[in-house]
């Protein structure tokens, strides 16, 4: 009898799986698998690349589960790094079968009401109102930065082109306190604008 690496690592976390139902003691094929040796294949398995981990299919059968280890599940089988906010908490329910670890991993977050961002292989989970806050407080801090930061003055020769012509190409991208004009003797433009983030 084969078992999925899925399935082994959702024992070796310590997770109730659909097969263990209401019993309290693990079954013996479980404790034999999770105490044998893997086999060569699976200990020097190649990394695969992301599109490949993004499209692997998985089965899950939970019943109340700890959140925390299903979502450590996910990242290991998505093979991305995790950072849990303290709010994420609870438990989980479910069956899926063939669905991809990202779908998984969307449908538990909808249902606690977390969001994940990633960033640079880094998932940070949360409840969506931290995310929200944080949006909120960048969106501000730039609203700040727009009204109250110095202008900065550059240069900018432009060859093989009519600086008037691109004077008239640039306007529309700077912010209501920049400017820009034309220096036609030497074909440049002198831009003023903040710079923010």
């Amino acid at each position: 009898m084969t078992f999925g690496r899925a399935t082994l690592r959702l024992a070796a976390l310590g997770l109730a799986i659909g097969c263990i139902g209401a019993s309290t003691a693990a079954p013996p094929w479980l404790i034999a698998a999770l105490l044998a040796p893997l086999s060569p294949v699976h200990a020097q398995a190649q990394p695969r690349g992301a599109t490949a981990k993004a499209e692997e299919r998985i089965n899950l059968d939970l019943k109340s589960a700890d959140l925390r280890n299903v979502l450590r599940l996910l990242a290991e089988v998505g093979g991305v790094n995790l950072i849990l906010g303290d709010e994420v908490r609870g438990q989980v329910t479910m069956r899926l079968k063939q669905v991809r670890w990202s779908d998984a991993l969307r449908a538990v977050l909808s249902l606690h009401g977390l969001e994940a961002e990633l960033h640079d292989n880094i998932l940070h989970v949360a409840p969506a109102s931290h995310f929200a806050a944080q949006r909120e407080a960048q969106l501000s801090a730039r609203e700040q930065c727009l009204a109250s930061a110095p202008l900065k003055t550059r240069i900018v020769p432009v060859s093989y082109a009519d600086a008037r012509q691109m004077a008239a190409l640039i306007r529309p991208t700077l912010t209501s306190r920049g400017s820009v004009s034309v220096d036609a003797r030497t074909n440049s433009l002198i831009v003023r604008d903040v710079e923010c983030e």
